[in-house]
């Protein structure tokens, strides 16, 4: 990442590949990739000026294209499938000869069905699962079962939710975040929370667009994710058109707040931006 920070001054870097071993001569050496080079013997001679401290940096365009590399690989690859073919052909050829007339039994196999990752390495299914299994009783604490779960309303996210607590006077109220946009409210020892929201309902309404006792049913079926967007011009950096773009790369994701760096311009290589997927 040290050296993506100083080539990308002069141009997009795609990629950087630092090699472990040393060249003849005992130096470290490595690959750099850019993006859209117009001039590639000009930003040979510019980088090659590069002084990283008191170490200069000696660049050379390299001799073999990594074009060509990747063709050669995957050509000896296909020779080697076809070469395994053939023998595979030839052994299954050979068998069938010593068999005369006798045909193998035909075994029936479900190939549409879905399996897990785990399933397929196993080489078995739940169905067929002959390991140990755990039974244990439900055991769920009393302050879980006095518990209530809110959902967020649209625009509060859970740390402008712990400062409207704070704010609010609502230091008897415990908030856990669940994921997504549910958070567990659990009312202090000795209070009820069904007293609490009545005495404060303008401010639970404030926060969440609804409230209601904990359940196994309560579980987050989004998730919230922070998403770097390059490319977009800054006369276009506003949440209408942050939700736009976002809607068309997924009709299921929406935003749910932006960073405040990219509100303020502070950071101008890309918008961050929050969605929910």
């Amino acid at each position: 990442m040290d050296m993506v920070k100083v080539f990308q001054k002069w141009a997009r870097v795609k990629e950087v590949f630092i090699s472990h071993r040393l060249n003849k001569w005992g130096r470290r050496f490595g690959f750099v990739r850019f993006l859209e080079v117009k001039n590639v013997r000009r930003l040979e001679g510019e980088l090659d000026q590069i002084y990283i401290g008191n170490i200069k940096l000696h660049v050379n365009i390299p001799k073999y294209q990594r074009v060509q590399t990747e063709s050669n690989v995957v050509e000896r690859r296909t020779l080697r499938t076809q070469h395994m073919e053939s023998q595979k052909e030839a052994r299954h050829l050979k068998d069938e000869e010593g068999k005369g007339t006798q045909r193998r039994k035909e075994i029936w196999v479900e190939k549409n069905r879905t399996r897990s990752f785990s399933e397929v390495v196993m080489g078995a299914s739940q169905d067929q699962w002959r390991g140990p299994s755990v039974k244990k009783p439900q055991n769920i604490p009393q302050w879980m079962s006095n518990s209530y779960v809110g959902k967020l309303d649209v625009g509060i996210d859970f740390d402008k939710l712990g400062e409207e607590l704070v704010k609010g006077g609502m230091s008897m109220v415990m908030a856990r975040f669940m994921g997504d946009n549910l958070v567990l409210l659990t009312p202090r020892e000795g209070e009820a929370m069904e007293n609490i929201m009545k005495l404060n309902k303008r401010w639970f309404k404030s926060m969440f667009s609804s409230v209601s006792p904990w359940s196994f049913r309560n579980r987050a079926s989004h998730r919230i994710v922070w998403v770097r967007c390059y490319g977009l011009p800054l006369p276009v950096w506003n949440k209408e058109c942050f939700a736009k773009v976002m809607g068309v790369l997924s009709r299921e994701a929406a935003v749910v707040s932006i960073d405040e760096a990219t509100l303020t311009w502070e950071v101008l290589e890309y918008a961050r931006v929050q969605v929910r997927v």
